[in-house]
């Protein structure tokens, strides 16, 4: 009798662990589903680009969260600044003027390709944001619209970071979706919990 109340409890606690994996997963499922959540406190957003190659962006949009409202734009107190120019017609500041020309020179490009090659664009206060979006160039060298993308705070802490691909057509902007859970990160938490139980049985009967 001892042993099947043990048993009984093992199986209680796995029936359990898969029921809370089956929530978290129809959890994370759901949450994924919006294209946006909201990454809070953001400061600056830095752009570099993913192989190197020369930056080139048309437009940047930061979406503050409940608002919609651009806040990287130099109308809403937005500044940028980068690590070189290609020449004076491109300069950062074409980047949040909030006009959407994707040809040169009406855009921002880097005047290098190396890594120390960045845009940064920082708000006047610090913004709760619902997503990225990265007009890139529609004339020439599409391929080069590959962006690394971090969100930092007011002391420079990373707090999300992401890629944009805009290889494939650089008439459009290229959003980043902000905070969707990985679902690797939703199987360790089943596998460790799945693992306790197991432990836990072993250790009654002994």
């Amino acid at each position: 009798m001892h042993v099947w109340n043990i048993e009984f409890e093992g199986i209680e606690m796995r029936t359990a662990n898969s029921l809370i994996c089956a929530l978290s997963i129809a959890w994370g499922v759901s949450w994924a589903a919006p294209s946006h959540a909201t990454v809070y406190g953001v400061a600056n957003v830095i752009v570099t680009s993913a192989f190197p190659d020369y930056i080139q962006v048309s437009e940047l949009v930061a979406t503050q969260a409940v608002t919609g409202l651009d806040v990287a734009l130099a109308s809403q107190g937005g500044t940028v600044t980068s690590f070189s120019t290609y020449g004076s017609g491109s300069s950062p500041s074409q980047a949040i003027d909030g006009i959407f020309s994707t040809t040169f020179p009406h855009m921002y490009h880097s005047g290098g390709t190396g890594l120390a090659e960045f845009l940064k664009v920082s708000f006047s206060v610090p913004a709760n944001l619902s997503g990225i979006t990265i007009y890139g160039r529609s004339d020439c060298c599409t391929s080069r619209d590959l962006y690394n993308v971090s969100l930092t705070d007011s002391s420079g802490l990373t707090l999300f970071s992401g890629r944009i691909d805009g290889r494939a057509d650089g008439t459009l902007g290229y959003s980043l979706a902000l905070g969707v859970p990985e679902p690797a990160s939703m199987a360790v938490l089943c596998t460790g919990l799945i693992g306790l139980s197991r432990f836990r049985r072993r250790a009654k009967i002994i």
